[in-house]
């Protein structure tokens, strides 16, 4: 994916998810930061790998970064929603092999 097309997603979500009543935004622009951030890397996998992952990945940072930020460990989601989505994916890799 290219870096415009990278850009245009991630406002994408913003608006979508500002205008969904419910949404973190900052959780949820945190968590697909995180999952780009694995998919741009991970160039040897296949595109339908790459996409698993991301959506895992994405999905996960998520609701990681809720529960913190709801058991009180974290002031802010949008930081921990990225290194838990990046997190997830580096641990789910190693589980796997």
């Amino acid at each position: 994916m290219s870096e415009a097309g990278a850009i245009a997603a991630t406002v994408a979500v913003g608006f979508g998810g500002y205008y969904l009543l419910g949404i973190d935004v900052n959780a949820l622009i945190g968590a697909f930061t995180g999952a780009m951030f694995f998919v741009v890397q991970a160039k040897d996998l296949s595109v339908l790998t790459r996409t698993g992952y991301f959506l895992v990945s994405w999905i996960s940072g998520y609701y990681i970064a809720g529960e913190l930020v709801g058991k009180q460990r974290a002031e802010t989601s949008g930081l921990v929603a990225s290194v838990s989505a990046l997190l997830c994916v580096y641990m789910s890799i190693s589980l796997l092999e």
